[in-house]
């Protein structure tokens, strides 16, 4: 497998998510995420072990069998690129644009707004 068309794969996926083109969930692990395509599917993942912050993505065929998976630290080749992946993700999955845009049009409003937190 050449490393250009991953590299070529998990661009088009964070472009696609961007522009909210992209649908992603949750997987088991707290910080992965997973994209269905009818071909097949992606995760995403980004976590700090032994201080080291790592990123992967892992391609899945259509029988849900992984096929390749690309695993970088930080610094290393598009760590960046699949760190921004997942927070893109992330961000898609709990709707981060919609609960600003309703927390800014909530506080447009005149008078007082919000209501009492809970207890602890």
């Amino acid at each position: 497998m050449d490393t250009k068309d991953i590299e070529n794969l998990v661009s088009k996926l964070l472009q696609k998510t961007k522009q909210k083109e992209m649908q992603w969930g949750p997987t088991n692990r707290k910080t992965e995420y997973i994209a269905k395509l009818d071909s097949g599917s992606v995760t995403s993942d980004t976590w700090t072990h032994n201080g080291k912050d790592h990123s992967e993505v892992v391609v899945y065929n259509a029988k849900g069998i992984p096929v390749v998976t690309l695993r970088q630290t930080r610094g290393e080749g598009i760590f960046a690129t699949l760190a921004s992946l997942t927070e893109a993700a992330r961000e898609n999955y709990y709707r981060a644009d919609e609960t600003i845009a309703k927390l800014l049009a909530e506080l447009d409003k005149a008078g007082p707004v919000g209501s009492e937190p809970p207890k602890p």
